[in-house]
């Protein structure tokens, strides 16, 4: 059947996100029918049906009716009240575009289950021909070294800083390129500690990463001194953190090319002071011909201004609204000891929302190793979420490490007779091996797992064991060394918590607990 005549039901809140995503469509005749309910998930078919039926003359010219796929319960109860075909659409607005595509192409779509779960396959395979349809339509501020800067996301820019000092050989430079190449980076930034950097070493390293890696754009964060900048800049893409009251120093020494400033504030505790030096230093270089700048409004740490912090980026977004802003997320994440995929993200999630267009992450600190990646990952489920006027959940990506978002847990099976049953309500203690006892490591820098095997009362090393499954590790142990059953259950023990820890990138420390849970184990099968 052909459906010509498309009547939509949406709620207030996604009203405006729908109109947006249909506005374009001609191959049908589109019609919104907008329910006074809050949100689609809050709402169930039994009251579309008795709303739809009231409002009766808004749907008497449909071929069919698309109700949220969000809504609960079936359809087939608004089909008999409104006496129309009536279907459940995707879960969000983004995707209506294709499955009124698909629905021209003859696929058939139910009442009871969401559009989405039938054209799953169809919306993962089309999800990057749509990122790139809106990538081909978004205009560019600027173009510096063939990396486009934005007004506003997508894309979202991103730019790791490495301090020069903690880049040692050129193996560093190396293993830095390769992970931001690796995760889709655009920009690598040198960065000088407070007391500034050894020049020669900053210019050595800046021409390695461009023999590595010519088509990354090269930035330096240092103190802005005109002698250490006339030697610096034209090595240079990007010159990070240039305050207001170094726009005189620096306009003269920018080439013909152009490079870019990201312009932030004299550190102030006022918000209106903050902002009037963004407009100053910002207008000061565009009345000099420098146009390509960047504003970094500058986010503050968790209790030392955060929230402050969040409402000047949105007050610079809404004065300077045709300008890239930037922001330097490790400020928060550095200084708050949890783990920092879920903070990476939401604050990445805050910066789009924002209209920031490039975000700078760092792993000065132990804990924040990883945020490189984690940023790349989070940025992709933006991308994903963009697309399908979602919030970033069920988009085929997502960095649930620990936690999980449904209990799948496969429960012991009933047994009849209590006589089969042992119950271990004490702790055991062990039987030691008296011929052998282990030492078991993990080796972060080759990803190896390593069992080094003693003979006990001597304690001469019998042999090593090295690999990176724990599985395959403890079975060349137990075959090639005589060891006890139970010093053998333990090694496989040990080898686990081992393996776990090499691949969270946590330190392992042998009969140490690895992971303490941060919720109590009641709540362990919710579901």
């Amino acid at each position: 059947m052909e459906y010509r005549n498309i009547v939509l039901v949406t709620t207030k809140v996604a009203e405006g996100i729908v109109r947006d995503v249909v506005r374009g469509i001609k191959d049908f005749n589109i019609k919104l029918v907008v329910l006074d309910a809050p949100i689609a998930a809050l709402i169930n078919t039994r009251y579309i049906a008795r709303e739809l039926k009231r409002r009766i003359k808004e749907v008497l010219d449909a071929d069919i009716v698309v109700v949220p796929g969000l809504s609960r319960g079936s359809a087939r109860v608004i089909e008999d009240a409104i006496g129309k075909p009536v279907i459940k659409g995707t879960k969000y607005a983004g995707d209506i575009p294709e499955l009124l595509k698909l629905l021209k192409n003859g696929t058939e779509f139910s009442p009871v289950t969401p559009a989405d779960d039938i054209i799953l396959e169809h919306l993962r395979h089309t999800y990057s021909e749509r990122f790139n349809e809106y990538l081909r339509r978004a205009e560019e501020v600027f173009k510096v070294s063939n990396l486009s800067f934005y007004a506003k996301p997508p894309p979202l820019n991103l730019f790791y800083e490495v301090l020069v000092t903690r880049i040692t050989n050129d193996e560093n430079i190396r293993s830095i390129v390769g992970k931001v190449v690796k995760y889709g980076y655009q920009g690598i930034v040198l960065g000088c500690e407070a007391g500034g950097c050894k020049l020669s070493a900053l210019l050595s390293i800046a021409r390695k990463v461009r023999d590595l890696a010519p088509g990354i754009v090269l930035g330096i964060d240092m103190e802005c001194r005109e002698e250490l900048l006339k030697d610096v800049i034209n090595y240079v893409d990007m010159l990070f953190n240039v305050t207001s009251a170094d726009v005189e120093k620096v306009s003269h020494l920018i080439n013909d090319e152009g490079v870019v400033l990201t312009v932030k504030p004299v550190r102030s505790a006022r918000r209106r002071e903050v902002v009037g030096a963004l407009e100053k230093g910002y207008q000061e270089l565009l009345n000099m011909g420098i146009d390509k700048v960047i504003i970094n409004p500058a986010l503050l740490p968790p209790l030392l201004g955060l929230y402050e912090s969040l409402i000047t980026y949105y007050e610079v977004r809404e004065k300077f609204s045709k300008a890239p802003l930037l922001m330097d997320v490790s400020n928060v994440y550095e200084l708050i000891d949890v783990d920092t995929h879920g903070v990476v993200a939401l604050l990445e999630a805050l910066a789009f929302e924002l209209g920031v267009s490039s975000i700078l992450i760092t792993e000065e600190s132990r804990k924040a190793v990883g945020a490189l990646k984690e940023a790349s990952i989070s940025r992709e489920m933006l991308y994903r979420a963009f697309i399908k006027k979602s919030p970033p959940i069920d988009i085929d990506v997502d960095m649930l490490y620990i936690k999980e978002k449904k209990y799948r847990n496969v429960d012991p099976p009933a047994i009849r007779g209590e006589r089969h049953v042992v119950l271990v309500s004490r702790r055991i203690d062990p039987i030691l091996d008296p011929k052998y006892y282990v030492k078991v490591y993990v080796d972060h820098a080759s990803k190896m797992l390593v069992v080094d095997v003693f003979e006990r009362g001597s304690d001469n090393l019998v042999k090593r064991f090295v690999g990176s499954d724990a599985l395959s590790l403890s079975r060349a142990v137990v075959r090639s060394v005589d060891i006890t059953k139970e010093h053998a259950l333990y090694l496989g023990y040990e080898l686990s918590r081992a393996e776990t820890a090499l691949i969270l990138g946590k330190s392992f420390i042998q009969d140490t607990p690895l992971i303490i849970a941060s919720y109590d184990e009641c709540d362990e099968n919710s579901s």
